[in-house]
Protein backbone atom coordinates (compact mmCIF):
# COMPACT_ATOMS: atom_id res chain seq x y z
CA UNK A 1 0.00 0.00 0.00
CA UNK A 2 1.20 3.64 -0.52
CA UNK A 3 0.08 7.18 0.71
CA UNK A 4 1.53 9.97 0.42
CA UNK A 5 1.52 13.29 2.51
CA UNK A 6 -1.24 14.23 -0.03
CA UNK A 7 -3.38 11.66 1.64
CA UNK A 8 -3.27 9.45 -1.37
CA UNK A 9 -3.85 5.69 -0.77
CA UNK A 10 -3.30 3.25 -3.98
CA UNK A 11 -3.59 -0.76 -3.52
CA UNK A 12 -3.54 -3.68 -5.42
CA UNK A 13 -6.11 -5.81 -4.67
CA UNK A 14 -7.29 -9.80 -5.80
CA UNK A 15 -10.19 -9.92 -8.34
CA UNK A 16 -12.11 -11.43 -5.08
CA UNK A 17 -12.92 -8.60 -3.88
CA UNK A 18 -15.29 -5.94 -4.55
CA UNK A 19 -13.85 -2.71 -3.97
CA UNK A 20 -16.79 -0.76 -1.72
CA UNK A 21 -16.83 3.12 -1.42
CA UNK A 22 -16.78 2.95 2.48
CA UNK A 23 -14.76 -0.58 3.20
CA UNK A 24 -10.69 -0.65 3.32
CA UNK A 25 -10.08 -3.26 0.67
CA UNK A 26 -8.21 -6.43 1.42
CA UNK A 27 -4.69 -5.88 -0.36
CA UNK A 28 -3.18 -8.53 -2.59
CA UNK A 29 0.38 -8.23 -3.70
CA UNK A 30 0.62 -11.31 -5.80
CA UNK A 31 -1.03 -14.19 -8.17
CA UNK A 32 -0.82 -16.70 -10.66
CA UNK A 33 -2.13 -17.70 -13.57
CA UNK A 34 -1.25 -20.03 -16.65
CA UNK A 35 -0.90 -19.58 -20.55
CA UNK A 36 -4.37 -18.69 -22.36
CA UNK A 37 -5.75 -17.45 -19.61
CA UNK A 38 -6.82 -14.01 -19.16
CA UNK A 39 -6.12 -12.75 -15.74
CA UNK A 40 -7.55 -9.95 -13.86
CA UNK A 41 -6.67 -8.16 -10.23
CA UNK A 42 -7.21 -4.81 -9.28
CA UNK A 43 -5.40 -1.09 -7.89
CA UNK A 44 -7.87 0.46 -5.48
CA UNK A 45 -6.94 4.58 -4.73
CA UNK A 46 -8.67 6.94 -2.09
CA UNK A 47 -7.78 10.61 -1.56
CA UNK A 48 -8.66 12.58 0.95
CA UNK A 49 -9.45 15.24 -1.13
CA UNK A 50 -11.02 15.60 -4.81
CA UNK A 51 -9.00 15.05 -7.14
CA UNK A 52 -9.62 15.79 -11.22
CA UNK A 53 -8.56 13.99 -14.12
CA UNK A 54 -6.02 11.70 -13.12
CA UNK A 55 -4.84 8.85 -14.03
CA UNK A 56 -3.14 5.12 -13.35
CA UNK A 57 0.09 4.26 -15.55
CA UNK A 58 1.37 1.07 -15.20
CA UNK A 59 5.03 -0.23 -16.24
CA UNK A 60 7.52 -3.31 -16.10
CA UNK A 61 7.61 -6.00 -19.00
CA UNK A 62 3.93 -7.05 -18.79
CA UNK A 63 3.15 -3.67 -18.98
CA UNK A 64 2.26 -3.76 -22.63
CA UNK A 65 -0.29 -6.39 -22.11
CA UNK A 66 -2.20 -4.90 -19.66
CA UNK A 67 -6.06 -3.65 -20.13
CA UNK A 68 -7.18 -0.70 -17.58
CA UNK A 69 -10.85 0.01 -17.28
CA UNK A 70 -12.93 2.48 -14.54
CA UNK A 71 -15.12 0.43 -12.32
CA UNK A 72 -18.56 2.53 -12.11
CA UNK A 73 -20.64 2.03 -9.74
CA UNK A 74 -23.98 0.38 -10.59
CA UNK A 75 -27.23 1.36 -8.45
CA UNK A 76 -28.64 -2.01 -6.46
CA UNK A 77 -32.52 -0.99 -5.76
CA UNK A 78 -34.18 -4.67 -5.63
CA UNK A 79 -33.03 -7.91 -3.40
CA UNK A 80 -34.62 -10.72 -3.48
CA UNK A 81 -37.26 -11.77 -1.31
CA UNK A 82 -35.84 -15.09 -0.56
CA UNK A 83 -32.31 -14.21 -0.36
CA UNK A 84 -30.28 -15.23 2.57
CA UNK A 85 -27.22 -13.56 4.34
CA UNK A 86 -24.73 -14.09 2.03
CA UNK A 87 -24.97 -10.45 0.45
CA UNK A 88 -22.86 -7.11 0.43
CA UNK A 89 -24.48 -4.32 2.18
CA UNK A 90 -26.49 -6.65 3.71
CA UNK A 91 -29.06 -6.68 0.87
CA UNK A 92 -29.66 -3.11 1.39
CA UNK A 93 -30.36 -0.07 -1.77
CA UNK A 94 -26.48 0.45 -2.11
CA UNK A 95 -23.90 1.31 -4.93
CA UNK A 96 -21.71 -1.51 -6.11
CA UNK A 97 -19.06 -0.90 -9.05
CA UNK A 98 -19.97 -3.22 -11.87
CA UNK A 99 -19.56 -1.58 -15.59
CA UNK A 100 -15.98 -1.64 -16.88
CA UNK A 101 -15.46 1.61 -18.60
CA UNK A 102 -12.44 2.82 -20.81
CA UNK A 103 -13.72 6.22 -21.97
CA UNK A 104 -12.45 7.94 -18.94
CA UNK A 105 -9.75 5.41 -17.33
CA UNK A 106 -7.22 8.44 -18.84
CA UNK A 107 -9.38 10.77 -16.86
CA UNK A 108 -10.36 9.14 -13.48
CA UNK A 109 -12.40 12.31 -11.48
CA UNK A 110 -11.50 10.99 -7.50
CA UNK A 111 -14.19 12.07 -4.81
CA UNK A 112 -12.60 12.46 -1.30
CA UNK A 113 -12.85 9.94 1.66
CA UNK A 114 -14.20 6.84 -1.18
CA UNK A 115 -12.50 3.93 -2.64
CA UNK A 116 -12.44 3.23 -5.94
CA UNK A 117 -10.79 1.10 -8.31
CA UNK A 118 -9.53 0.36 -11.77
CA UNK A 119 -10.00 -3.48 -13.43
CA UNK A 120 -6.38 -4.35 -14.37
CA UNK A 121 -6.89 -7.30 -17.57
CA UNK A 122 -3.43 -8.90 -18.49
CA UNK A 123 -3.29 -11.11 -21.42
CA UNK A 124 0.17 -12.35 -22.18
CA UNK A 125 0.47 -13.73 -26.15
CA UNK A 126 1.69 -17.08 -26.94
CA UNK A 127 5.17 -17.87 -26.28
CA UNK A 128 6.29 -15.56 -23.63
CA UNK A 129 8.73 -16.78 -21.36
CA UNK A 130 6.79 -17.78 -17.66
CA UNK A 131 8.49 -16.56 -14.46
CA UNK A 132 7.52 -13.89 -11.88
CA UNK A 133 6.76 -10.16 -13.35
CA UNK A 134 6.60 -7.08 -11.47
CA UNK A 135 4.29 -3.97 -12.25
CA UNK A 136 4.27 -1.02 -11.17
CA UNK A 137 1.41 1.34 -10.73
CA UNK A 138 1.63 4.65 -10.32
CA UNK A 139 -1.56 7.48 -9.53
CA UNK A 140 -0.59 10.40 -11.74
CA UNK A 141 -1.92 14.14 -12.52
CA UNK A 142 -2.33 15.74 -15.39
CA UNK A 143 0.60 17.44 -15.50
CA UNK A 144 2.76 14.23 -14.83
CA UNK A 145 3.36 14.36 -11.33
CA UNK A 146 3.39 10.83 -9.01
CA UNK A 147 0.77 11.31 -6.26
CA UNK A 148 1.04 7.76 -5.36
CA UNK A 149 2.70 4.64 -6.38
CA UNK A 150 2.36 0.52 -5.79
CA UNK A 151 3.04 -2.87 -7.40
CA UNK A 152 1.79 -6.13 -8.28
CA UNK A 153 3.70 -9.80 -9.05
CA UNK A 154 2.34 -11.95 -11.35
CA UNK A 155 3.66 -15.24 -11.77
CA UNK A 156 3.20 -16.55 -15.38
CA UNK A 157 3.30 -20.56 -14.91
CA UNK A 158 4.15 -22.43 -17.90
CA UNK A 159 1.35 -25.11 -18.54
CA UNK A 160 -1.63 -24.34 -20.62
CA UNK A 161 -5.16 -24.39 -19.84
CA UNK A 162 -7.46 -27.17 -21.75
CA UNK A 163 -10.22 -26.18 -23.94
CA UNK A 164 -13.34 -26.07 -21.96
CA UNK A 165 -15.60 -29.39 -22.59
CA UNK A 166 -18.51 -27.86 -21.18
CA UNK A 167 -21.34 -26.29 -23.82
CA UNK A 168 -21.97 -22.41 -22.12
CA UNK A 169 -24.57 -20.18 -22.92
CA UNK A 170 -26.06 -16.89 -21.84
CA UNK A 171 -29.05 -15.90 -24.30
CA UNK A 172 -28.26 -13.08 -26.37
CA UNK A 173 -31.29 -10.68 -27.01
CA UNK A 174 -31.19 -9.53 -30.72
CA UNK A 175 -34.38 -6.66 -30.10
CA UNK A 176 -32.19 -5.04 -27.23
CA UNK A 177 -29.05 -4.70 -29.15
CA UNK A 178 -30.91 -3.06 -31.90
CA UNK A 179 -32.85 -0.76 -29.62
CA UNK A 180 -29.76 -0.05 -27.41
CA UNK A 181 -27.26 0.98 -30.69
CA UNK A 182 -30.05 1.93 -32.82
CA UNK A 183 -29.22 -0.39 -35.94
CA UNK A 184 -30.96 -2.56 -38.01
CA UNK A 185 -31.35 -6.00 -37.32
CA UNK A 186 -29.09 -8.13 -39.59
CA UNK A 187 -28.16 -5.58 -41.60
CA UNK A 188 -24.94 -4.59 -42.05
CA UNK A 189 -24.76 -2.11 -39.14
CA UNK A 190 -26.38 -4.92 -36.95
CA UNK A 191 -23.05 -7.02 -37.62
CA UNK A 192 -20.55 -4.66 -36.94
CA UNK A 193 -22.07 -4.45 -33.35
CA UNK A 194 -22.88 -8.14 -33.16
CA UNK A 195 -18.86 -8.51 -33.61
CA UNK A 196 -18.38 -6.77 -30.58
CA UNK A 197 -21.09 -8.69 -28.76
CA UNK A 198 -19.66 -11.66 -29.92
CA UNK A 199 -16.18 -11.64 -28.88
CA UNK A 200 -16.86 -10.57 -25.83
CA UNK A 201 -19.30 -13.01 -25.24
CA UNK A 202 -16.76 -16.13 -26.32
CA UNK A 203 -13.69 -14.55 -23.96
CA UNK A 204 -15.53 -14.44 -21.54
CA UNK A 205 -15.87 -17.98 -22.19
CA UNK A 206 -19.44 -18.80 -23.28
CA UNK A 207 -19.23 -21.16 -26.69
CA UNK A 208 -23.50 -21.81 -27.37
CA UNK A 209 -25.39 -19.50 -28.76
CA UNK A 210 -29.10 -18.64 -29.58
CA UNK A 211 -30.15 -18.66 -32.79
CA UNK A 212 -32.93 -16.29 -33.62
CA UNK A 213 -35.19 -18.74 -36.18
CA UNK A 214 -38.07 -16.84 -35.07
CA UNK A 215 -38.41 -13.85 -32.94
CA UNK A 216 -37.92 -16.10 -29.37
CA UNK A 217 -40.84 -15.73 -27.32
CA UNK A 218 -39.06 -14.97 -24.26
CA UNK A 219 -40.35 -12.09 -21.79
CA UNK A 220 -42.71 -11.38 -23.41
CA UNK A 221 -46.10 -10.52 -22.27
CA UNK A 222 -49.53 -13.15 -22.77
CA UNK A 223 -50.73 -11.04 -25.99
CA UNK A 224 -48.06 -8.53 -26.32
CA UNK A 225 -44.82 -8.67 -29.19
CA UNK A 226 -41.48 -7.99 -29.17
CA UNK A 227 -39.40 -6.43 -32.22
CA UNK A 228 -39.26 -8.68 -34.45
CA UNK A 229 -35.76 -10.24 -34.36
CA UNK A 230 -36.56 -13.31 -37.25
CA UNK A 231 -33.54 -14.77 -39.33
CA UNK A 232 -36.15 -17.23 -41.17
CA UNK A 233 -37.55 -15.43 -44.43
CA UNK A 234 -40.85 -17.38 -45.11
CA UNK A 235 -43.39 -16.71 -47.86
CA UNK A 236 -46.98 -17.93 -47.89
CA UNK A 237 -47.81 -19.39 -51.69
CA UNK A 238 -50.95 -21.64 -52.68
CA UNK A 239 -48.42 -24.31 -52.30
CA UNK A 240 -47.69 -24.12 -48.52
CA UNK A 241 -44.58 -22.42 -47.67
CA UNK A 242 -41.50 -21.35 -48.90
CA UNK A 243 -38.38 -20.83 -46.95
CA UNK A 244 -35.13 -18.86 -47.17
CA UNK A 245 -32.45 -19.51 -45.42
CA UNK A 246 -29.58 -17.49 -46.47
CA UNK A 247 -29.98 -14.86 -43.26
CA UNK A 248 -29.03 -17.72 -41.21
CA UNK A 249 -26.47 -19.18 -42.82
CA UNK A 250 -25.13 -15.95 -42.65
CA UNK A 251 -25.82 -15.48 -39.10
CA UNK A 252 -24.11 -18.87 -37.82
CA UNK A 253 -21.35 -18.12 -40.30
CA UNK A 254 -20.43 -15.07 -38.77
CA UNK A 255 -20.83 -16.67 -34.93
CA UNK A 256 -18.49 -19.06 -36.00
CA UNK A 257 -15.91 -16.45 -36.96
CA UNK A 258 -15.75 -15.08 -33.80
CA UNK A 259 -15.46 -18.71 -31.79
CA UNK A 260 -19.29 -19.86 -31.60
CA UNK A 261 -19.07 -23.75 -31.59
CA UNK A 262 -22.71 -24.65 -30.63
CA UNK A 263 -26.32 -23.28 -31.53
CA UNK A 264 -29.47 -23.42 -29.72
CA UNK A 265 -32.41 -22.38 -32.26
CA UNK A 266 -35.11 -20.63 -30.54
CA UNK A 267 -38.32 -21.98 -28.92
CA UNK A 268 -40.63 -23.29 -31.35
CA UNK A 269 -43.51 -22.88 -28.63
CA UNK A 270 -43.88 -19.79 -26.20
CA UNK A 271 -42.68 -19.68 -22.40
CA UNK A 272 -43.74 -21.22 -19.53
CA UNK A 273 -45.74 -23.92 -21.22
CA UNK A 274 -45.87 -23.76 -24.66
CA UNK A 275 -49.57 -23.18 -24.96
CA UNK A 276 -49.30 -21.04 -27.98
CA UNK A 277 -46.73 -20.40 -31.00
CA UNK A 278 -44.34 -17.80 -31.27
CA UNK A 279 -44.47 -14.80 -33.41
CA UNK A 280 -43.76 -15.62 -36.96
CA UNK A 281 -43.68 -12.91 -40.08
CA UNK A 282 -44.28 -14.16 -43.55
CA UNK A 283 -44.59 -12.70 -46.84
CA UNK A 284 -48.22 -13.31 -47.74
CA UNK A 285 -49.87 -11.96 -51.02
CA UNK A 286 -46.33 -9.56 -51.47
CA UNK A 287 -46.71 -8.00 -47.39
CA UNK A 288 -45.34 -8.97 -44.77
CA UNK A 289 -48.15 -10.33 -41.99
CA UNK A 290 -47.57 -11.65 -38.51
CA UNK A 291 -48.87 -15.56 -39.53
CA UNK A 292 -48.55 -17.00 -35.84
CA UNK A 293 -48.16 -15.59 -32.31
CA UNK A 294 -50.55 -15.30 -28.74
CA UNK A 295 -53.72 -15.97 -31.09
CA UNK A 296 -52.51 -19.15 -32.28
CA UNK A 297 -52.26 -22.52 -30.20
CA UNK A 298 -49.75 -24.86 -30.23
CA UNK A 299 -51.63 -27.80 -30.64
CA UNK A 300 -53.84 -26.03 -33.53
CA UNK A 301 -53.45 -28.50 -37.33
CA UNK A 302 -52.06 -25.09 -39.07
CA UNK A 303 -49.24 -24.99 -37.07
CA UNK A 304 -48.78 -28.42 -36.86
CA UNK A 305 -48.63 -28.15 -41.01
CA UNK A 306 -45.96 -25.13 -40.99
CA UNK A 307 -43.67 -27.81 -38.73
CA UNK A 308 -44.27 -30.33 -40.86
CA UNK A 309 -42.74 -27.77 -43.92
CA UNK A 310 -40.43 -26.08 -41.61
CA UNK A 311 -38.55 -28.78 -39.86
CA UNK A 312 -37.63 -30.70 -42.60
CA UNK A 313 -36.19 -27.96 -44.83
CA UNK A 314 -34.11 -26.89 -41.37
CA UNK A 315 -33.17 -30.06 -41.09
CA UNK A 316 -31.31 -30.21 -44.50
CA UNK A 317 -30.02 -26.84 -44.75
CA UNK A 318 -28.07 -27.27 -40.96
CA UNK A 319 -26.74 -30.34 -42.57
CA UNK A 320 -25.57 -28.30 -45.72
CA UNK A 321 -23.78 -26.03 -43.50
CA UNK A 322 -22.50 -28.07 -41.63
CA UNK A 323 -23.33 -27.99 -38.32
CA UNK A 324 -26.46 -30.05 -37.32
CA UNK A 325 -24.40 -32.43 -34.75
CA UNK A 326 -23.73 -28.99 -32.98
CA UNK A 327 -27.31 -27.93 -32.65
CA UNK A 328 -30.42 -28.22 -30.06
CA UNK A 329 -33.84 -27.29 -30.31
CA UNK A 330 -35.79 -26.22 -27.97
CA UNK A 331 -39.71 -26.21 -27.19
CA UNK A 332 -40.38 -23.90 -24.37
CA UNK A 333 -38.86 -22.29 -21.45
CA UNK A 334 -39.15 -23.78 -17.70
CA UNK A 335 -42.47 -25.79 -17.95
CA UNK A 336 -43.88 -26.58 -14.85
CA UNK A 337 -45.95 -29.48 -13.65
CA UNK A 338 -48.87 -28.30 -14.61
CA UNK A 339 -47.40 -28.64 -18.20
CA UNK A 340 -46.43 -31.90 -18.46
CA UNK A 341 -49.55 -32.92 -21.21
CA UNK A 342 -49.05 -29.48 -23.22
CA UNK A 343 -45.59 -30.07 -23.41
CA UNK A 344 -45.55 -33.55 -24.36
CA UNK A 345 -48.03 -32.59 -27.17
CA UNK A 346 -45.30 -30.12 -28.61
CA UNK A 347 -42.25 -32.60 -28.56
CA UNK A 348 -44.40 -35.49 -29.81
CA UNK A 349 -44.71 -32.58 -32.89
CA UNK A 350 -41.42 -31.85 -33.08
CA UNK A 351 -40.16 -35.03 -32.83
CA UNK A 352 -42.11 -36.37 -35.61
CA UNK A 353 -40.41 -33.88 -37.86
CA UNK A 354 -37.06 -33.69 -36.69
CA UNK A 355 -34.63 -35.65 -34.84
CA UNK A 356 -32.42 -33.10 -33.51
CA UNK A 357 -32.14 -33.15 -29.33
CA UNK A 358 -34.00 -30.97 -27.88
CA UNK A 359 -32.62 -29.05 -24.57
CA UNK A 360 -34.94 -26.78 -22.36
CA UNK A 361 -34.59 -25.07 -19.40
CA UNK A 362 -36.81 -26.92 -16.57
CA UNK A 363 -36.76 -27.51 -12.69
CA UNK A 364 -39.38 -30.32 -13.14
CA UNK A 365 -37.54 -34.20 -13.41
CA UNK A 366 -40.95 -35.72 -14.29
CA UNK A 367 -40.22 -34.06 -17.87
CA UNK A 368 -37.10 -35.99 -18.04
CA UNK A 369 -37.68 -39.20 -16.52
CA UNK A 370 -40.66 -39.41 -19.09
CA UNK A 371 -38.19 -38.81 -21.75
CA UNK A 372 -39.05 -35.49 -22.86
CA UNK A 373 -36.29 -33.60 -22.54
CA UNK A 374 -32.56 -34.90 -24.51
CA UNK A 375 -30.54 -32.66 -22.42
CA UNK A 376 -31.92 -30.97 -19.64
CA UNK A 377 -30.79 -27.29 -18.41
CA UNK A 378 -31.54 -27.77 -14.82
CA UNK A 379 -32.25 -24.98 -12.00
CA UNK A 380 -29.22 -25.29 -9.92
CA UNK A 381 -31.32 -25.84 -6.80
CA UNK A 382 -32.94 -28.97 -8.73
CA UNK A 383 -30.08 -30.48 -9.29
CA UNK A 384 -29.49 -32.77 -6.43
CA UNK A 385 -32.74 -34.54 -7.53
CA UNK A 386 -30.99 -35.25 -11.03
CA UNK A 387 -28.13 -36.53 -9.65
CA UNK A 388 -29.73 -38.46 -7.40
CA UNK A 389 -31.73 -40.69 -9.89
CA UNK A 390 -27.87 -41.53 -11.59
CA UNK A 391 -29.00 -38.88 -14.28
CA UNK A 392 -25.07 -36.79 -14.93
CA UNK A 393 -25.65 -35.49 -18.27
CA UNK A 394 -27.62 -32.48 -17.16
CA UNK A 395 -26.68 -28.28 -17.54
CA UNK A 396 -27.10 -26.48 -14.93
CA UNK A 397 -28.94 -22.84 -14.97
CA UNK A 398 -29.68 -20.07 -12.60
CA UNK A 399 -32.09 -17.00 -13.41
CA UNK A 400 -33.58 -15.18 -10.98
CA UNK A 401 -33.31 -18.35 -8.81
CA UNK A 402 -31.94 -19.49 -6.49
CA UNK A 403 -31.12 -16.12 -4.68
CA UNK A 404 -31.15 -17.67 -1.03
CA UNK A 405 -29.97 -20.87 0.27
CA UNK A 406 -26.34 -19.59 -0.44
CA UNK A 407 -26.47 -21.39 -3.84
CA UNK A 408 -24.23 -19.24 -6.48
CA UNK A 409 -25.69 -16.88 -8.66
CA UNK A 410 -24.11 -13.25 -10.53
CA UNK A 411 -26.54 -10.32 -9.04
CA UNK A 412 -24.47 -7.34 -8.54
CA UNK A 413 -24.46 -7.12 -4.57
CA UNK A 414 -23.61 -10.78 -4.13
CA UNK A 415 -19.82 -11.09 -3.33
CA UNK A 416 -17.48 -12.04 -5.86
CA UNK A 417 -16.70 -15.57 -5.22
CA UNK A 418 -20.25 -16.41 -4.78
CA UNK A 419 -20.52 -15.79 -8.34
CA UNK A 420 -17.07 -16.99 -9.25
CA UNK A 421 -17.76 -20.38 -7.75
CA UNK A 422 -19.53 -21.60 -10.43
CA UNK A 423 -16.64 -22.98 -11.97
CA UNK A 424 -15.22 -25.38 -8.86
CA UNK A 425 -19.05 -26.71 -8.66
CA UNK A 426 -19.20 -27.48 -12.43
CA UNK A 427 -16.06 -29.45 -11.85
CA UNK A 428 -17.03 -31.22 -8.65
CA UNK A 429 -20.68 -31.88 -9.76
CA UNK A 430 -19.46 -33.03 -13.43
CA UNK A 431 -22.40 -30.79 -15.16
CA UNK A 432 -21.88 -30.89 -18.78
CA UNK A 433 -22.78 -27.29 -18.91
CA UNK A 434 -24.22 -24.10 -17.82
CA UNK A 435 -27.03 -21.93 -19.07
CA UNK A 436 -28.07 -18.09 -18.04
CA UNK A 437 -31.53 -16.54 -19.61
CA UNK A 438 -30.00 -13.08 -19.21
CA UNK A 439 -26.68 -12.03 -21.27
CA UNK A 440 -27.97 -8.39 -22.65
CA UNK A 441 -31.73 -8.37 -21.62
CA UNK A 442 -31.67 -4.40 -21.53
CA UNK A 443 -35.54 -4.20 -21.47
CA UNK A 444 -38.02 -3.63 -18.58
CA UNK A 445 -39.93 -6.95 -17.59
CA UNK A 446 -41.85 -7.92 -19.96
CA UNK A 447 -39.73 -6.49 -22.52
CA UNK A 448 -42.71 -3.72 -22.72
CA UNK A 449 -39.74 -0.75 -23.22
CA UNK A 450 -35.81 -0.72 -23.23
CA UNK A 451 -34.22 0.66 -20.00
CA UNK A 452 -31.27 2.51 -19.73
CA UNK A 453 -28.67 -0.23 -17.45
CA UNK A 454 -26.74 1.96 -16.18
CA UNK A 455 -29.32 3.38 -14.23
CA UNK A 456 -31.79 0.38 -13.55
CA UNK A 457 -30.19 -2.53 -12.99
CA UNK A 458 -33.52 -4.86 -11.94
CA UNK A 459 -35.25 -4.83 -14.94
CA UNK A 460 -37.62 -1.66 -14.13
CA UNK A 461 -38.02 -3.26 -10.41
CA UNK A 462 -38.67 -6.95 -11.29
CA UNK A 463 -35.58 -9.04 -10.86
CA UNK A 464 -32.84 -8.53 -8.28
CA UNK A 465 -30.37 -6.08 -9.88
CA UNK A 466 -27.79 -7.47 -12.95
CA UNK A 467 -30.30 -11.07 -13.33
CA UNK A 468 -31.14 -9.92 -16.92
CA UNK A 469 -27.00 -8.57 -17.89
CA UNK A 470 -24.14 -9.09 -17.53
CA UNK A 471 -23.06 -6.31 -20.55
CA UNK A 472 -23.60 -2.34 -21.13
CA UNK A 473 -24.04 -0.81 -24.34
CA UNK A 474 -21.37 1.62 -25.07
CA UNK A 475 -21.43 3.45 -28.74
CA UNK A 476 -21.31 0.62 -31.10
CA UNK A 477 -19.99 -2.00 -28.47
CA UNK A 478 -20.48 -2.92 -25.26
CA UNK A 479 -18.59 -2.48 -21.39
CA UNK A 480 -17.67 -5.46 -19.76
CA UNK A 481 -19.12 -5.75 -16.24
CA UNK A 482 -17.16 -7.04 -13.17
CA UNK A 483 -19.77 -10.63 -12.84
CA UNK A 484 -18.68 -10.67 -16.79
CA UNK A 485 -15.42 -11.37 -15.70
CA UNK A 486 -15.77 -13.40 -12.55
CA UNK A 487 -17.70 -15.73 -14.68
CA UNK A 488 -14.71 -15.63 -16.57
CA UNK A 489 -12.45 -15.88 -13.96
CA UNK A 490 -15.00 -19.35 -12.84
CA UNK A 491 -14.62 -20.78 -16.15
CA UNK A 492 -11.21 -20.79 -16.25
CA UNK A 493 -10.73 -22.62 -12.88
CA UNK A 494 -12.46 -24.84 -14.50
CA UNK A 495 -10.18 -25.96 -16.81
CA UNK A 496 -7.01 -25.23 -14.28
CA UNK A 497 -9.37 -28.24 -12.34
CA UNK A 498 -9.50 -30.24 -15.64
CA UNK A 499 -5.64 -29.78 -16.13
CA UNK A 500 -4.87 -30.80 -12.66
CA UNK A 501 -6.98 -33.77 -13.27
CA UNK A 502 -4.98 -34.53 -16.19
CA UNK A 503 -1.83 -34.89 -13.95
CA UNK A 504 -3.01 -36.46 -10.65
CA UNK A 505 -6.73 -37.61 -11.58
CA UNK A 506 -10.08 -36.67 -11.02
CA UNK A 507 -10.49 -38.24 -7.51
CA UNK A 508 -7.83 -36.60 -6.12
CA UNK A 509 -8.63 -33.39 -7.41
CA UNK A 510 -12.25 -33.99 -6.12
CA UNK A 511 -10.22 -35.02 -2.39
CA UNK A 512 -8.30 -31.77 -3.13
CA UNK A 513 -12.02 -29.71 -3.01
CA UNK A 514 -13.71 -31.58 -0.19
CA UNK A 515 -10.68 -30.98 1.65
CA UNK A 516 -10.82 -27.10 1.29
CA UNK A 517 -14.73 -27.19 2.20
CA UNK A 518 -16.00 -27.28 -1.94
CA UNK A 519 -18.72 -30.15 -2.01
CA UNK A 520 -22.34 -29.60 -3.57
CA UNK A 521 -24.15 -26.38 -4.66
CA UNK A 522 -24.76 -24.66 -1.28
CA UNK A 523 -21.38 -26.12 0.96
CA UNK A 524 -17.92 -24.11 0.12
CA UNK A 525 -16.42 -21.14 2.05
CA UNK A 526 -18.10 -17.71 2.14
CA UNK A 527 -14.67 -16.54 1.56
CA UNK A 528 -12.69 -14.61 -1.11
CA UNK A 529 -9.06 -15.58 0.25
CA UNK A 530 -10.67 -19.39 0.25
CA UNK A 531 -11.03 -19.66 -2.94
CA UNK A 532 -8.46 -17.38 -4.48
CA UNK A 533 -6.01 -20.08 -2.05
CA UNK A 534 -7.49 -22.51 -3.79
CA UNK A 535 -6.70 -21.27 -6.78
CA UNK A 536 -3.07 -21.11 -6.12
CA UNK A 537 -2.61 -24.34 -4.89
CA UNK A 538 -4.04 -25.91 -7.76
CA UNK A 539 -1.97 -23.56 -9.65
CA UNK A 540 1.13 -24.38 -7.46
CA UNK A 541 0.77 -28.14 -7.52
CA UNK A 542 0.56 -28.34 -11.44
CA UNK A 543 3.84 -26.24 -11.24
CA UNK A 544 5.05 -28.78 -9.38
CA UNK A 545 4.53 -31.40 -11.68
CA UNK A 546 5.73 -30.07 -14.49
CA UNK A 547 9.26 -28.80 -12.44
CA UNK A 548 8.97 -32.61 -11.64
CA UNK A 549 9.10 -33.61 -15.43
CA UNK A 550 11.75 -31.24 -16.20
CA UNK A 551 13.87 -33.02 -13.93
CA UNK A 552 13.70 -36.24 -14.90
CA UNK A 553 14.03 -35.33 -18.88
Amino acid sequence: MSRNENGIKLVPVSALYKVLPYAEPFHTERGSFLRGEIYDFQIAYKSEHVIWNASIRASGELAQFLTIREELLAPVTFTAEDADDYYLEEGRCCLIPDALAFPRVTGLNVPPDQWRAVWVTLEVPDGFKAGDYRIRFEFVTPEGEVLAETSFTAEFIDARLPKTNLRLTNWMHYDCIAYQHNVTLFADDFYRVFGAYLDAYTKIGFNMLLAPLFTPPLDTEVGGERKTAQLIKIEVTKDGYRFDFSELKKFILFAEAHGIEYFELSHLFTQWGGKATPKIMAVVDGEEKRIFGWDVMSESEKYREFLAAFLPSLTRELEKIGIKDKCVLHITDEPCENDLETYAKCREIVKKYSDIPVLDALSNYSFYNRGYVDLPAVLIDSAEEFYENGIRDILLYTCCLPAGGYYTNRFINMPSERTRVLGVQLYESGAKGYLHWGFNFHNSYLSKTPIDPYKETDAAGAYPCGDGFIVYPNGDGINLSLRAELIKAGFNDYRALRLLESIIGRDAVLSLLHEKGYSGFTNYPHSASALKELRESVNAMIKNEINKKEKRK
